[in-house]
């Protein structure tokens, strides 16, 4: 096994635990974030125990620059001196709620996970990144592009408070891959147009066509093709 790192920041059943084994059986340690340790420390036994991946939990409010700014060199004692952060993955999304009804800590809150909190995460990361050639994977999502029938799906799903950050954070990832590529650092974003089958509340019935591995799949070939800044999937 390697003493490269991936950082899941967001973890959950879906595209993050996708991209966690899709890394990990390849030999990265995992380090899974979110909010609740012990729905952490389930998540990281059972990569453990059905796909042999040396993966660990890390309780962390991502709403919180100063949390995240903490949380890494606490990873990175963990797995070790010789560990490296080699994978970045930002995954997180909160709570829809519409133009009109958002409260401004739902809007605050939203901007500040999915845009402020990715933005110092990248600069606790980059010399991580920089000596190890890593790369920063970000999942976005279909209705934060720009396009008549992305925003009237949005409006209809009452999910101003996803999509504008989203947007936002779309931005952060281009001008990201543009500032860090000279230093060998790659920065995607694998953006997500369709329903994730079982995704909670979406696809209780597992209908969905779009997998997450299939999704997974996409950020390990970006992430080795190194070429596209976004790549869609649908």
């Amino acid at each position: 096994m390697s003493n490269n790192i991936i950082v899941v920041a967001g973890y959950g059943p879906g595209v993050s635990r996708a991209v966690a084994v899709k890394f990990g059986t390849q030999g990265y340690k995992v380090a899974l974030l979110s909010r609740t340790q012990s729905r952490l420390d389930a998540a990281a036994d059972e990569l453990s125990q059905n796909h042999n991946i040396d993966a660990r939990g890390f309780a962390v409010d991502l709403a919180s620059a100063a949390a995240v700014r903490a949380v890494f060199p606490t990873i990175r004692s963990s797995f070790g001196p010789n560990a490296k952060i080699k994978i970045l993955h930002w995954n997180p999304f909160g709570t829809p709620a519409s133009l009109l009804h958002a409260k401004i800590e739902d809007i605050i809150g939203e901007f500040s996970v999915v845009v402020a909190s990715l933005w110092i995460a990248i600069q606790e990361v980059e010399k991580d990144l920089e000596e190890t050639k890593g790369a920063v994977l970000v999942t976005g999502g279909g209705m934060a592009l720009e396009s008549e029938a992305s925003v009237k799906a949005a409006v209809a799903r009452n999910a101003a408070t996803l999509v504008v950050p989203k947007a936002a954070q779309r931005k952060l990832v281009h001008i990201a891959h543009e500032t860090l590529k000279e230093k060998g650092i790659y920065v995607g974003e694998v953006t997500v147009t369709n329903v994730v089958r079982w995704s909670p509340m979406i696809d209780p019935e597992g209908k969905a066509t779009l997998t997450a591995e299939a999704v997974a799949e996409q950020f390990a070939k970006a992430e080795r093709e190194r070429e596209a800044v976004f790549t869609t999937v649908f």
